[in-house]
């Protein structure tokens, strides 16, 4: 659906494999890691894994202890996510 909206955690799998097919190098995420946050029950399973490494390096901070997977992305936050892997490459 190109012209659809997307969830924040859809667009962390977005870019999350596309990190991983273009060889960047990611941290492993710890185990528990979506623990921290009050709504990490929310993450759909196909997306836990891809949640949890962009949180490990930094790419996902949250939102007062949130990390809303079932919200739409915004063009901020897919902003912010997207600078916070140049930084990281850099």
């Amino acid at each position: 659906n190109p012209q659809g909206r997307v969830s924040r955690q859809d667009m962390m799998v977005l870019l999350y494999r596309t990190l991983q097919k273009s060889g960047y190098s990611l941290e492993e995420a710890e185990e528990g890691r979506l623990a921290s946050f009050a709504d990490s029950a929310q993450v759909a399973e196909y997306a836990q894994e891809a949640a949890a490494a962009l949180i490990q390096n930094g790419i996902i901070a949250g939102d007062k202890g949130r990390i809303k997977p079932q919200s739409n992305a915004s063009r901020a936050e897919v902003a912010v996510m997207l600078s916070r892997v140049l930084e990281k490459k850099q």
